[in-house]
């Protein structure tokens, strides 16, 4: 988090839209990038996260969705 603070990223909001995206991933396409460490998602200068190294991607069936979609 240093980093993000050195860099002028508002740590909150960093927070907020990882959370927002990893939500998504998961509940709206069915996704979700299975190896989500410091290395592998980068804070862009300008708010946006970039993730990278996708060789561990995981797709949820519609039997575990299904329920998980009613709580979105």
């Amino acid at each position: 988090m240093q980093g993000i603070k050195e860099a002028g990223i508002d740590v909150e909001a960093f927070i907020t839209i990882g959370v927002s995206a990893a939500l998504r991933q998961l509940l709206e396409f069915g996704l979700f990038h299975g190896d989500p460490h410091p290395g592998n998602i980068f804070a862009m200068r300008d708010g946006r996260i970039a993730y990278v190294d996708f060789g561990n991607v995981a797709e949820l069936s519609q039997v575990i969705s299904t329920p998980c979609l009613k709580h979105y």
